[in-house]
């Protein structure tokens, strides 16, 4: 029996940010295990919780891209619509 607290993520109706991998942790290369030098993808259930996710990383890491995927395809990063 599932947990009356338990979360169950879709991928059908969410938001998902996709980060780009972090080139360098204060001006030191990112060596290839780390987990920052992949690409990551978080998934959020709306728009607006995506959004504060997405601008709150870019403040943190302006050279780093930052990419909201919505669930119809649709990509945004932050200026315009990308592929």
């Amino acid at each position: 029996m599932p947990s009356p607290n338990a979360v169950t993520i879709g991928t059908d109706d969410h938001h998902f940010v996709e980060m780009g991998p972090k080139p360098a942790v204060e001006g030191v290369p990112t060596p290839s295990w780390h987990p920052l030098y992949t690409p990551s993808r978080h998934p959020f259930p709306s728009w607006p919780a995506a959004l504060a996710f997405a601008k709150h990383h870019k403040s943190l890491d302006p050279d780093r891209d930052v990419v909201i995927a919505l669930p119809d395809g649709r990509r945004w990063d932050g200026t315009e619509w990308v592929e």
